[in-house]
C-alpha cells in the first residue's frame, strides 16, 4: 500500500520537526519495482540480471501508464528502444519526479526537454533516491556518454528528510562513500511516525547535500556539460523550506533554477507534479539551458556555474568538448 502525505517542515527551538502526515513515496508502485530492479546493488538496490524490461503498464493516481527501463535502468520511450551513448545527450538524474512517476515517457520532464531541443536525452533517475544516490548514479554512468550537453537533477526542500537518512548509501564527510546502516525495524517506524531532526542533524545534512550536489556540479564541468539544479515548489515555500534552498543552494553557488507550480498540478491524490507541472519544469530547464548558451551569457552564467567548481579547460575525457545546444538542434 502506497501512503500519501502532505509534507511540512517547521521551526522547532533545537531543530526542524517534518510532518510528513503523507509522505509521497512510490517504493511499493510498479514503477519502483522496476526502475530500482535494474539498479546495481552497490547504490543500495538489488539488481536483476540485465535485459530491457518491456512495458509495463500500471495503474498509477487513477491513470493506466507504461513503463518501460533498459538494461541500465533508464526509462526509454518503450521496448526496444535504445539511448545511444555516442550521440550528444541530456543527462537527467533524480529520483521519481525525474523519472515521470504517473507519467506516459513523452509527459516525463526528460522526454520533453529532449524533445524541445532536438537532443536525446537519457533519464538515469530512480525512485527514492537522496540526493547522494544520484550523484553516485550520475558518477557510474556519466563515462558511458561520448558527448554530454547538459547534467540536470532536481532539489526540493520537502524531500531534503531523505538527505539525513543512513539506511542508503550516501556521502560521508571527504566524499568518502558510506554504506546503509542497519536499523531496527521498530526505531524506523517511530522515525517514520515522529520525524524529528536537531540541529546538528540538519547542518549535517546541508553539509552532505552540498558537497553531492557541489560534485555533480564538478562532474558536468569535468565534461564539459551544462550542470543544472531544478527546484520545483507547490504553491508558496514555507520559511523552512526558504532557508533549506539557500543553504544548500545560495550559499554554496550552484546552478539551479525555481519553478514555482500551481498548488493544483499533482497527480489526482499523490504529491507528484502531474503533466501540467512536468510540463512548466521542463520549460524552465530549456529556457535557462538556451540562455547559458547563447553568446551573450556562456561568459558569465554557463561559465559561473562551473567556475567553483571545475576549470572549463583543465583535464577532460575524450569526446568531452563543450557542444553548444544551439548547433545541435
Amino acid at each position: 500500500m502506497r501512503v500519501q502525505r502532505d509534507k511540512s517542515l517547521t521551526f522547532e527551538p533545537d531543530g526542524i520537526k517534518i510532518e510528513c502526515p503523507g509522505v509521497p513515496s512510490e517504493e511499493n508502485s510498479k514503477i519502483g519495482e522496476v526502475s530500482r530492479a535494474e539498479t546495481p546493488r552497490y547504490l543500495g538496490l538489488e539488481s536483476r540480471p540485465g535485459g530491457n524490461i518491456p512495458g509495463t503498464r500500471a495503474r498509477e493516481a487513477g491513470r493506466a501508464v507504461s513503463y518501460s527501463f533498459d538494461a541500465a535502468g533508464y526509462r526509454i520511450p518503450g521496448p526496444g528502444a535504445e539511448v545511444d551513448v555516442a550521440r550528444p545527450t541530456l543527462i537527467f538524474t533524480g529520483e521519481s519526479i525525474i523519472v515521470g512517476f504517473g507519467l506516459a515517457w513523452e509527459e516525463t520532464i526528460p522526454a520533453q526537454v529532449g524533445a524541445s531541443l532536438g537532443i536525446q536525452s537519457a533519464n538515469l533517475a530512480v525512485t527514492d533516491y537522496s540526493n547522494d544516490q544520484s550523484y553516485l548514479r550520475l558518477a557510474a554512468e556519466l563515462p558511458r556518454f561520448h558527448k554530454p550537453v547538459a547534467v540536470v537533477t532536481l532539489f526540493m526542500p520537502s524531500l531534503f528528510d531523505r538527505n539525513l537518512l543512513n539506511n542508503r548509501p550516501r556521502l560521508g564527510p571527504g566524499m568518502v562513500e558510506q554504506l546503509p546502516d542497519q536499523h531496527w525495524r521498530l526505531s524506523a517506524l517511530l522515525h517514520w511516525l515522529i520525524p524529528y531532526r536537531s540541529t546538528a542533524t540538519i547542518n549535517e545534512g546541508v553539509a552532505r547535500t552540498r558537497d553531492s550536489l557541489g560534485a555533480l556540479v564538478h562532474l558536468a564541468c569535468a565534461r564539459g556539460a551544462q550542470p543544472l539544479i531544478v527546484v520545483p515548489q507547490f504553491g508558496e515555500a514555507s520559511p523552512v523550506e526558504e532557508a533549506l534552498q539557500r543553504r544548500n543552494l545560495d550559499e554554496a553557488g550552484l546552478p539551479y533554477v525555481r519553478v514555482r507550480l500551481d498548488p493544483t498540478w499533482h497527480l489526482p491524490g499523490d504529491a507528484h507534479p502531474d503533466a501540467r507541472g512536468a510540463r512548466a519544469i521542463a520549460a524552465a530547464v530549456v529556457a535557462r539551458l538556451r540562455l547559458n548558451d547563447t553568446a551573450s551569457a556562456s561568459n558569465t552564467q554557463w561559465k559561473g556555474n562551473c567556475g567553483a567548481f571545475a576549470s572549463l579547460n583543465g583535464p577532460t575525457s575524450d569526446h568531452s568538448e563543450r557542444l553548444p545546444i544551439s548547433i545541435l538542434h
